[in-house]
């Protein structure tokens, strides 16, 4: 991440974890976020509900269609073609765009 990162509706940062993801790997997330963006504005979005984030959007996106066919034959090999697929999003804001209508934010 460098320091011109901006953050948007339409550019965003991930990470992918094996399994789920503790309170230390966010905080760690947190603080390299924090350290190569000069401010952070928070925005409130509503309690949890997967039809409302727009992360639940991309996720379905990344295995309805990126990935729909694709049998990795090892993890690490999954986690390769899922990031690369993610990273391609970001070049494609309609994609990005649709996740947020879809959660109607």
């Amino acid at each position: 991440m460098s320091r011109r990162t901006r953050l948007s509706r339409t550019n965003y940062l991930f990470r992918l974890h094996e399994g789920n993801m503790n309170k230390e790997q966010v905080v760690e997330f947190l603080k390299a976020l924090k350290a190569s963006l000069k401010c952070i504005s928070l925005a409130s979005l509503p309690p949890y509900s997967a039809e409302l984030d727009p992360v639940e959007s991309l996720w379905a996106w990344l295995k309805r269609h990126a990935i729909a066919n694709f049998c990795a034959d090892t993890l690490n090999e999954l986690q390769t073609i899922a990031r690369n697929k993610l990273k391609s999003a970001q070049r494609r804001p309609s994609i990005i765009a649709a996740c947020w209508i879809q959660a109607m934010l």
